[in-house]
């Protein structure tokens, strides 16, 4: 696959995120177009575009403004409350405040 753009990236997280937000799921994997971000890191095209085609993953690149200046691996973050919800219902609070998070260009 050629280079990740930004505005790709940003379409493809939100239309995964919309997914998940409709269907209450507990599986990030759960989206019929999975296989667009299979190979990308963790799976998100936020994260590929935060490893900037490297190796590594830096978080302090990620184009999701996360509130407080968390990121989704902290535990007060939106995608650890969707991680960890009991309820399909939760998990669709979670996955629109997710879909719906601002980018920005880092």
């Amino acid at each position: 696959m050629k280079k990740l753009s930004f505005k790709q990236a940003e379409k493809l997280h939100r239309e995964k995120w919309e997914c998940l937000a409709e269907s209450g799921s507990d599986d990030i994997c759960d989206w019929p177009r999975e296989e667009l971000v299979e190979d990308f890191v963790n799976r998100c095209s936020a994260c590929e575009i935060a490893s900037n085609g490297m190796s590594g993953l830096d978080c302090l690149r990620c184009p999701i403004e996360w509130d407080n200046e968390f990121n989704c691996y902290d535990d007060r973050s939106y995608f650890q409350k969707w991680a960890n919800a009991k309820t399909p219902e939760t998990r669709k609070k979670y996955a629109t405040i997710i879909r719906d998070l601002p980018w920005v260009k880092r």
